[in-house]
């Protein structure tokens, strides 16, 4: 069954009177229907997120606007709103075995910190931080990355 259009308003007026009320766990209700009901328009979709990002943004529940972003199907929305993602590193070369040495590089989706271990421990912000190429020489080397954004969330 497809919303009735109007109703959009509704709910944005109900979660207004919620947040006007001090009762922001119903208005963030109120707006994940907007996100989660088929039926609306994009420009709906988007200002439903935009409110639901300015909840959890003044919360600073920066972990709740990530998880919402990386569930949302709008990669538009994802783009307005990346610097808040914290998305896993990705590492210039695939996983292997090299016959010669390796110049390592590793990206981040957003502003933020990368940190890595070159022995397979998860690294976390005691790690090395990542701010150059790294140069892989010879042996086994197992190297994991986290990105850790402005807000400190950290990716996987």
């Amino acid at each position: 069954m497809k919303p009735d259009l109007s109703n959009c308003l509704y709910l944005f007026l109900e979660a207004d009177y919620y947040q006007a009320l001090g009762k922001e766990d119903l208005s963030v209700d109120t707006l994940k229907r907007i996100i989660t009901q088929a039926g609306f328009s994009e420009n709906d979709i988007y200002s439903a997120y935009d409110r639901l990002i300015a909840i959890y943004a003044e919360d600073g529940d920066y972990s709740g606007i990530n998880t919402l972003l990386s569930d949302c199907d709008y990669p538009s929305i994802v783009q307005a709103y990346q610097n808040y993602l914290a998305m896993t590193p990705v590492f210039s070369n695939e996983p292997g075995e090299y016959d010669a040495s390796l110049r390592l590089k590793i990206n981040a989706n957003t502003s933020g910190n990368i940190y890595y271990t070159l022995d397979g421990s998860i690294p976390n912000e005691s790690s090395a931080r990542y701010d150059n190429p790294i140069m892989l020489d010879h042996g086994k080397i197992v190297v994991s990355a986290v990105f850790i954004n402005q807000y400190g969330i950290m990716s996987d």
